[in-house]
C-alpha cells in the first residue's frame, strides 16, 4: 500500500470480507489497528505542517497536492477518475 486511495481500498477489502465471512474479526481488528497506526504518523505530518506554518506536501496522501496554502482533497472512492 502507498498511499490514503490504497488504504480505502484495503480497507474496504477488509469490511467485505468480514461480511462475506472470508476475514475472521480478529483479523479485520488486526488490519484495522495497523491502519490507525498509518494514519496517525500522517496525522502528525499534517500537525508539524500546520504548527511550523510550512506547505510541505506528504508524500502519503497520494493525489492530494498543495495549491495555495490549502489542501486539495482527491476525489472519493465512489467518484469515476
Amino acid at each position: 500500500m502507498k498511499n490514503l486511495k490504497d488504504l480505502r481500498r484495503e480497507l474496504e477489502l477488509v469490511f467485505n470480507g468480514v461480511k462475506n465471512g472470508s476475514i475472521d474479526v480478529q483479523s479485520a481488528k488486526s488490519l484495522v489497528a495497523t491502519s490507525n497506526a498509518i494514519l496517525k504518523t500522517v496525522q502528525l505530518e499534517l500537525d508539524r505542517n500546520k504548527m511550523t506554518g510550512e506547505l510541505t506536501a506528504i508524500d502519503w496522501l497520494g493525489e492530494e497536492e498543495i495549491k495555495r496554502g490549502e489542501i486539495v482533497h482527491p476525489k472519493p472512492l465512489n467518484e469515476k477518475e
